[in-house]
Formats: structure tokens, sequence, C-alpha cells
């Protein structure tokens, strides 16, 4: 069954025909501590599973400023594609805020999906949302 919500999200958000393996990234900035990065890798997690998914892995680093191709260092991007061929991720998520560049460079050299926190939220309001109304607020948010 089609819906605007679904059309507009495409292949972005978590699969629920299987439960997927994800992977978590979170960057510790200026103004973080590593804890307080580990204390958001663990929250995401239990949105994840809310969302019908597994994690299999987790990384981490620590960055001055995020990198503008793929929000962490090339390395690091790199490292993170061998983590998810390793434990067979299928898609990527990331407990900061990306860019949609970030998002598609990332995409591409991982070969699989990338989202962040705030699309994993989004995606567990749409499997919950039984309205119209409340599909349309939750694709606007997308859209957003």
């Amino acid at each position: 069954m089609s819906n605007p919500y679904g059309e507009a999200l495409g292949s972005t958000l978590i699969d629920r025909t299987f439960r997927e393996k994800i992977v978590l990234v979170g960057v510790t900035l200026p103004g973080s501590t590593e804890d307080d990065t580990e204390a958001g890798l663990n929250e995401l997690e239990l949105l994840v599973d809310t969302a019908g998914a597994d994690v299999v892995g987790r990384m981490t680093q620590r960055r001055t400023a995020p990198d503008h191709t793929w929000f962490i260092g090339q390395g690091k991007a790199q490292e993170l594609k061998m983590l998810c061929l390793a434990v067979d991720a299928d898609t990527v998520v990331f407990d900061n805020e990306l860019h949609p560049a970030q998002q598609f460079q990332l995409e591409k050299l991982l070969g699989r999906t990338a989202i962040d926190r705030t699309a994993v939220i989004l995606d567990i309001f749409g499997q919950n949302a039984r309205t119209p109304e409340g599909q349309a607020q939750v694709e606007l948010a997308l859209m957003r």
C-alpha cells in the first residue's frame, strides 16, 4: 500500500519486513564529552530497537568540526565501511544531524543507507501515525 509518507521517504527509513542490522555512529565535538557521546548512542540504540532494528556495531570519533563530505573523517569513513562489511549491516545511523550532501556521500561510499537520529524518530512517529492528519504532519516534518 502506497502513502505519501512512504513515497517521500523512499528507502531512507528502517525496513520493518525484517530486523535490519544497524551500525551506530557518534561524533564528539567541542563542548561535548565522550561520555555524552556514549549516552547519546545508548539512547539512539533504544530508538533503533523501537523502530524495529538491531544494533550490530558502534563507532565513535572525536573531531574539532564535522567533515563537510562525510561528517566523520575520510579514514574513519573507510573504517566504517569495513565495519559495515564485517557485520553485514543494512543501515548506518548517525547520532548527529547529517546534511543531505553528507548523507548522499556516505551512502555512495558505504553502499548502504545512512540516516540520522531525526530520521529514526520520524520513522517511529510515521509507524504510529494512523490518521491522514498525523501522516501529513510526519511527512511535513521530514520535508523540513
